[in-house]
C-alpha cells in the first residue's frame, strides 16, 4: 500500500473519531442549554470521553496487536456514537454513556492506525505519516468549530453529528478490511521499552498535555482581559492551533531526514514553549501574542515525534507500547482545564502560566531523562 493511501486513511480514522468530543465542545452552548447544564455539569458530562479512553488504552493497544480489523471497529464505534446522539441521547446521563463509547473508539483509532503505519510504512517515511496522522486532530477540531456557524444555527446541532455519521460510514466503506497482510513483525527491533521507560513517558505526557488543553481552553478569555479584542484572541487561537499543525508535519518530517531515533527533538519543544507561557505571565499584548504562538507550537506540536519515537523504539508491538503512552494524552487533556480553572480563580492568570512553563520544564526534564538512559545502556 503506497504511503499517501496510508496517511489518508490513518489520518481519517483519527480525525473522525475525534470528531464527536470535538463537535460536543463546539455546541456546548446549544446543548447545554437542551439539557439545562451548567458548566460543571457539561464539565463532568464531557469528562466521560476522557476517562472512558484514558482508562481503556493500555487494553485497546493489546487488542489491536491480536485483531487486524480493529481500525474498522474504532470507526464503527465511532458511527455508534454519532447516530446515538444525532437520534438520541436526549439525556446527559445518556449521552454520557455515547461519550464513552466515543473515548474507546478514539483509543482503538490512535493505536491501531499507530500498527498500521508501522507495517506498512517504510522507516523512512514513518515520522512524516505520524506527524500528518496527528495534525488530522486539531484540524478536525477547526472543522467541529466551523459546523457551528454553519449547522447548529442553522438547522440544529444534531444535524452536525447525522452529517458526520453519514462521513463516518463512506470512510467504513472505503477502509481496507485488515491490514493482516503487514502484521509480520520487522526482522529487527531493539527489544522494546521497559515499562518504567514508558511510565516516565506517559508522566510527562501528562505535564505537558495538562498545561497545552489549558491554553486552549482559556487563551481566548485570557487574551481579552489583557485587552486584545475578542475577535483578534479568537483567530489568536485559531492560528495557534495552526501553528501546532504544522509543527507536527515539520518535525516528522525533520525525523526522517535526519533519521533521528531520539527524544531530543521533544525535549526542545517542550523547552520552547516552556517560554511561552513565561511571555504569557508579562499580559503584555505584544508578548502575549508572540508567547501564544510559541506555546502552541511547543506544547502541542511534539505528539506526532513522540509517537514516533515509541514507535520506533517499540517494532514488534507499536500498538500496544502507544496504548500505553496514549494514557498521558487522555488523561492530561481532562485534567488540564479544571485544575488550571482552579489556579485563575484562586490566584491569577500570571500565576497559571507560570506553573504551566514549570509543568513543562518537568515534563521536558523527564523526557531527557529518558533519553539519556536509553543511551547509556546502549554504550
Amino acid at each position: 500500500m503506497r504511503p499517501a493511501r496510508v496517511t489518508t486513511v490513518a489520518s481519517s480514522v483519527v480525525a473522525l473519531a475525534a470528531v464527536p468530543v470535538f463537535l460536543t465542545g463546539a455546541m456546548g452552548v446549544q446543548i447545554r442549554a437542551e439539557f439545562g447544564l451548567g458548566p460543571a455539569g457539561f464539565g463532568i458530562m464531557l469528562s466521560a470521553f476522557h476517562v472512558s479512553s484514558t482508562l481503556a488504552s493500555p487494553a485497546l493497544g493489546r487488542a489491536a496487536e491480536r485483531h487486524p480489523a480493529s481500525m474498522r471497529w474504532a470507526v464503527t464505534l465511532t458511527l455508534v456514537s454519532l447516530v446515538g446522539v444525532a437520534l438520541g441521547g436526549r439525556s446527559p446521563v445518556l449521552y454520557a454513556g455515547f461519550l464513552v463509547g466515543t473515548g474507546l473508539g478514539f483509543a482503538l483509532a490512535q493505536t491501531s492506525t499507530n500498527l498500521f503505519i508501522t507495517r506498512t510504512v517504510p522507516a523512512g517515511n514513518r515520522a512524516t505519516v505520524l506527524g500528518i496522522k496527528h495534525a488530522a486532530i486539531p484540524l478536525a477540531a477547526l472543522l467541529a468549530g466551523l459546523a457551528v456557524p454553519t449547522v447548529a444555527v442553522t438547522i440544529g446541532w444534531r444535524w452536525a453529528f447525522a452529517i458526520a455519521a453519514g462521513g463516518v460510514t463512506l470512510l467504513l466503506a472505503w477502509l481496507p478490511k485488515s491490514f493482516a497482510g503487514f502484521r509480520n513483525p520487522p526482522p529487527q527491533d531493539g527489544g522494546g521499552s521497559p515499562p518504567k521507560e514508558l511510565v516516565v513517558l506517559v508522566v510527562a505526557t501528562i505535564l505537558a498535555m495538562a498545561s497545552g488543553s489549558a491554553l486552549s481552553a482559556f487563551l481566548v478569555s485570557f487574551a481579552v482581559a489583557t485587552g486584545i479584542g475578542a475577535a483578534s484572541a479568537g483567530f489568536l487561537l485559531s492560528a495557534g492551533g495552526a501553528s501546532a499543525i504544522a509543527m507536527r508535519v515539520t518535525w516528522g518530517w525533520l525525523a526522517d531526514r535526519r533519521s533521528t531515533r531520539g527524544f531530543f527533538g521533544i525535549v526542545g519543544l517542550l523547552t520552547v514553549g516552556s517560554v511561552g507561557y513565561l511571555l504569557l505571565s508579562t499580559e503584555q499584548p505584544a508578548l502575549v501574542l508572540v508567547g501564544a504562538m510559541t506555546s502552541f507550537a511547543g506544547v502541542l506540536g511534539w505528539s506526532g515525534l513522540l509517537v514516533h519515537a515509541v514507535v520506533d523504539r517499540n517494532l514488534q508491538a507499536p500498538a500496544r507500547a502507544t496504548g500505553v503512552t496514549q494514557v498521558g494524552f487522555y488523561a492530561g487533556g481532562g485534567i488540564g482545564p479544571p485544575l488550571f480553572g482552579f489556579l485563575i480563580d484562586q490566584f491569577s492568570y500570571r500565576f497559571a502560566w507560570m506553573t504551566a512553563a514549570g509543568l513543562v520544564l518537568v515534563a521536558a526534564g523527564l523526557v531527557l531523562a529518558v533519553e539519556l538512559s536509553s543511551r547509556a545502556k546502549q554504550t
